[in-house]
């Protein structure tokens, strides 16, 4: 079962990690807009971990979609 939060936890969630992460991108450390990201993506199988702190940092559009490219690439052994 995928564990997804409800829209208004969600924020609490993106509120969090920009506190823990000073506002930056965890990849660049720029300031800018920030997008949730997923460690372990919903489509590489994130399953129930999906929408937790252990499985997410903000990263700028940038850096977010360079590592959904880099994933992409990914394939099982």
């Amino acid at each position: 079962m995928i564990k997804v939060l409800p829209p208004k936890e969600y924020k609490k969630l993106k509120r969090r990690l920009s506190i823990e992460q000073g506002g930056r991108c965890a990849d660049c450390g720029r300031v800018r807009p920030l997008d949730l990201a997923h460690t372990r993506a919903r489509g590489m199988g994130g399953g129930w971990r999906i929408d937790t702190e252990e499985n997410s940092s903000l990263k700028c559009r940038e850096c977010h979609q360079k590592a959904g490219y880099e994933k992409s690439k990914f394939t099982p052994a």
